[in-house]
């Protein structure tokens, strides 16, 4: 938002599209919460071990929402997000269209390898980070999330800057609503055939900061139009949230997972 708006007075989007992505992840604001506050009222009655099972049919719920938003975006809907955001004439010039087969084996190949070098890069950094005394909040939350995803920020920065904002915007959703409603639900369901459960239990300010995110964020992509205003905005947000991060006593890191019976 910030460098794609800074020379032009708005940058446009389809509407449509950023009220589904940001309403998936308002969804997810709430699948982290609702366990959340389930685990004290259980706790309170002594049976914490419930949390399992609030965890495995949130999961599962997520990822078949997850599933519905495919579903919406590639069939009954599709014909609407691919108009060109309100005011502009059409979507720009990309060249020649790949076959299908090509276009998916490319992608296949360059997500391989561009995944063996995150996973190095974030193993690196990880070390590094906790050499300088960074808790292991920050590292998730900051370090990590920046480096690990370095090539898609840098392709929708790119984008924004040749004002394609629709599909910039897209590449930053997306990337938020699989972490958020398919990822993270499907650790879920694996992590209990490997022995350790994984249950949606997020410290209250871990959840503080993605609810302040997630809404402040909507609000402003709710209306089809950033400035580079906008931009500025968000990242004072990330900036404020991350100097509390970097500064978080390593007692308030996550709970252990309860065990499984």
């Amino acid at each position: 938002m910030l460098l794609g708006g800074w020379k032009r007075d708005r940058q446009r989007f389809t509407i449509l599209a950023a009220e589904s992505q940001a309403g998936q992840l308002v969804l997810a604001v709430a699948a982290f919460l609702i366990p959340a506050l389930f685990l004290r009222t259980a706790a309170q009655a002594h049976h914490p071990e419930l949390i399992h099972r609030v965890s495995l049919g949130t999961s599962g719920i997520l990822i078949a929402t997850y599933a519905a938003g495919l579903f919406f975006s590639f069939k009954t809907h599709k014909h609407l997000l691919s108009l060109p955001p309100e005011g502009e004439e059409g979507s720009p010039d990309h060249g020649p269209t790949w076959p299908v087969r090509k276009a998916v084996l490319v992608l296949l190949g360059a997500s391989s390898l561009m995944g063996l070098v995150a996973e190095g890069l974030v193993h690196a950094v990880e070390a590094v980070g906790k050499q300088w005394g960074m808790n292991e909040v920050f590292l998730g939350f900051v370090v990590v999330a920046i480096v690990g995803n370095a090539a898609e920020h840098s392709t929708a920065v790119v984008l924004a800057m040749k004002n394609q904002m629709e599909t910039a915007l897209n590449i930053a959703m997306q990337s938020s609503v699989q972490i958020a409603i398919f990822v993270t639900p499907l650790l879920v369901f694996l992590s209990y055939p490997l022995g350790h459960p994984l249950d949606l239990i997020f410290t209250p300010f871990e959840m503080l900061a993605v609810v302040l995110t997630i809404g402040i964020f909507a609000y402003l992509v709710i209306n089809g139009e950033t400035n580079w205003y906008e931009g500025v905005q968000l990242l004072a947000l990330y900036a404020i949230i991350a100097v509390a991060m970097y500064f978080l006593p390593m007692t308030a890191a996550p709970a252990p997972a309860l065990p499984a019976h």
